[in-house]
């Protein structure tokens, strides 16, 4: 196993992740899928309130990860 990955797995195995009060490992996939979205929406809300380039609703705006010519706010339309 590659070190980085093996310390950032052991970090993170060190806290406890909790779902609407429940452990990540017992809480359902219903309430995983929810949890998610919600974060997903406060990104996209936090996103479009600090970058004015963004629309709401724009595609990926939700993204945990944006591609390298999307780190900085969506790109232009010609």
């Amino acid at each position: 196993m590659d070190p980085v990955f093996q310390k950032a797995d052991e970090v993170a195995l060190a806290f406890s992740l909790r779902i609407y009060g429940v452990d990540v490992l017992k809480c359902s996939n219903e309430a995983l899928f929810c949890a998610a979205c919600e974060h997903a929406g406060m990104l996209a809300a936090l996103r479009w309130a600090t970058d004015r380039r963004w629309a709401w609703e724009a595609p990926g705006i939700m993204e945990l990860t944006l591609p390298a010519e999307g780190r900085d706010g969506p790109s232009e339309s010609p």
